[in-house]
This record gives C-alpha cells, structure tokens and sequence, in this order.
C-alpha cells in the first residue's frame, strides 16, 4: 500500500478553545472559550507521527513539511 495522512479523533473529549495554546503565532479566532466537543489526538503525515496527545512533534511546520 501506499502512505497515508490519518488523524484519529476522540469525539467523546470536550475541549475549551483558547488560543494561547495555539501551535501557531496566529491568535485570532471568534471561537475562544467557546467548548467544543471532539479533539484531535494523534496525526500521522507521511508515515510519520506529527501529532501525539495533541501536541505538535518536532518544530511544527518542519515536522508536517517533511513528508
């Protein structure tokens, strides 16, 4: 087969968006505080593992750029 991208998701986590915890420098959003139901908690990018807990590995973008 062939490499894929997959990212699993946990739909029974509730998660308070607040964009000081952002990975990106971008902060602004309309959804801060707002509780959402669902969060990502593992990304595969090429094979490789970027996403683990909902923390970024590596150096953010290098770490998805890669593949």
């Amino acid at each position: 087969g062939k490499i894929a991208d997959v990212a699993v998701f946990d739909v029974e986590t509730d998660r308070i968006i607040d964009p000081e915890t952002f990975e990106s420098k971008g902060r602004n959003t309309c959804f801060g505080g707002l509780t959402m139901r669902g969060n990502t908690v593992h990304t595969f990018v090429g094979g490789r593992q970027v996403v683990s807990e909902g923390r970024v590995l590596g150096s953010g973008r290098e770490s998805v750029a890669a593949h």
